[in-house]
């Protein structure tokens, strides 16, 4: 039962993440749809993604390209935006959950590197 916890805590993250990074891009007409939408996008993204990765780099990067387009196509079709800034919410959204997932092995290279 603990990988399900894990992924369920993973989940939470990339939710609550990819939310705050939705509402700094928005204005405050259009920010209670478009967070709504990134969970629900997310909710159905994360799952196919966690099921497909490997724990290798060479498969993390395509499978996370593959997420951003696949987000991005959601919010064009669920929220009508333009391609712009479907690709601006889907890509910057994205790169926070990135660097927020990779931080601890960034940290633990650096750590090492200035020892």
């Amino acid at each position: 039962m603990g990988w399900w916890l894990d992924y369920l805590a993973a989940l939470g993250l990339t939710i609550v993440l990819e939310g705050l990074v939705v509402c700094c891009l928005t204005t405050t007409a259009e920010r209670s749809r478009l967070v709504g939408a990134s969970v629900l996008i997310n909710l159905f993204t994360h799952p196919l993604a966690f099921l497909c990765h490997t724990g290798a780099l060479d498969t993390f990067v395509p499978l996370e390209a593959t997420v951003m387009v696949t987000e991005a196509v959601l919010y064009r079709q669920i929220m009508g935006l333009p391609w712009s800034k479907s690709a601006l919410l889907s890509g910057a959204a994205n790169a926070a959950t990135i660097m927020a997932s990779w931080y601890p092995t960034w940290l633990g290279y650096w750590y090492v590197a200035h020892q």
